[in-house]
């Protein structure tokens, strides 16, 4: 799921990787975010 946003996104917070991840996926379940992979 968007590594490259996860990354940038855990970066930013200095946080791990994997709550992120997290986040994310439960933000697309809600419709609050789409994945689009191999997108920029």
């Amino acid at each position: 799921m968007a590594c490259g946003v996860a990354r940038k996104i855990a970066e930013g917070l200095d946080i791990s990787i994997a709550p992120v991840r997290e986040a994310l996926r439960a933000l697309e379940q809600e419709g609050q975010v789409m994945y689009r992979p191999w997108r920029g």
